[in-house]
């Protein structure tokens, strides 16, 4: 992906009071080293709990990768590189993502911290839900 990067932090149910619900958008482009030091910062509580969705996007458009409460990453743009990076770390496409029904969704306790940290972590500009998250 091109940087600069916009993320996109969405919080479709919130715990604990430590944040509202809404969709949090950076302040302004970051590069590649800030999108990184985040990622190493809240990788644990993005990946391990239900209660959001995450979006990273090149600036210039040419891409965007959105990461659901589902741990379904989904890819827009060069897909062919994409692709190869998530070969080579040992993962792979499926033509069909199938979820158990019903199923449910862990909001822990444990992230509760991470989540007033991330808040707390840029001045994000916050936007009313869509009814899309």
């Amino acid at each position: 992906m091109n940087d600069p990067y916009g993320l996109l932090y969405v919080l479709h149910t919130p715990r604990g009071g430590a944040a509202e619900a809404g969709r949090y958008q950076s302040p302004e482009p970051i590069n590649r080293d800030q999108l990184t030091s985040f990622l190493h910062r809240f990788g644990s509580l993005l990946e391990g709990d239900g209660r959001h969705h995450f979006w990273i996007s090149a600036v210039d458009g040419s891409s965007l990768l959105v990461y659901d409460n589902h741990d379904v990453l989904y890819a827009y743009g060069p897909l062919a590189d994409f692709e190869a990076i998530l070969h080579d770390n040992g993962l792979k496409e499926v033509q069909e993502v199938l979820f158990p029904v019903p199923h449910l969704h862990r909001y822990n306790a444990e992230f509760d911290g991470l989540v007033d940290d991330l808040m707390h972590y840029w001045p994000w500009k916050r936007f009313p839900l869509l009814e899309s998250d």
